[in-house]
């Protein structure tokens, strides 16, 4: 039989596990559910669908647009020559990577997060690593770029985070 200080202690301990009860301070926050992903960036940037994703965004910014720098208009894969609409995806959605983190697809459909794609516009630094591990070369928009392009704006990088979660949906 338990000493009746410690069988109150164990009684208490579970009551307050079933309520839920709140620690200190020094508790661990709770695990919450990953932050949405929305289409916010998007539409404040006049932008409905993935497809003008393609054509407003990254053909404008990556490819043949007046940005001034034409990285993937033939140096760099995936090349958007003479891309539009949803061409974009089928050279992207489950492809592999064609320079650098050839492991790793550039949009991962099944687990979105570590998609190529994604590593190389939200990275800390100016040099990112792969989903996979290894390195991944320099962050997007490249920015020893000749002109130097303009970095991706809070909107643009959501816009095309939701576009990477939902372009093969």
């Amino acid at each position: 039989m338990m000493p009746r200080s410690t069988s109150l202690l164990f009684a208490t301990t579970l009551a307050c596990m079933a309520a839920s009860c709140g620690g200190g301070g020094d508790d661990p926050p709770a695990p919450d559910a990953a932050a949405p992903i929305t289409m916010d960036g998007c539409t404040a940037l006049g932008i409905r669908t993935l497809a003008e994703v393609e054509t407003k965004l990254i053909i404008m910014r990556c490819g043949v647009g007046s940005g001034g720098t034409m990285c993937h208009t033939g140096t760099f894969p995936p090349r958007l020559d003479n891309m539009g609409g949803t061409k974009i995806m089928t050279e992207i959605v489950n492809k592999r990577a064609g320079l650098l983190c050839r492991n790793d697809m550039y949009i991962n459909v099944m687990t979105p997060s570590k998609s190529y794609l994604l590593a190389k516009i939200v990275g800390a630094t100016n040099m990112v690593n792969c989903p996979s591990g290894g390195g991944g070369g320099e962050k997007m928009p490249w920015q020893a770029g000749v002109p130097k392009p303009m970095a991706l704006s809070a909107n643009e990088l959501s816009c095309l985070t939701w576009y990477i979660h939902n372009a093969g949906k």
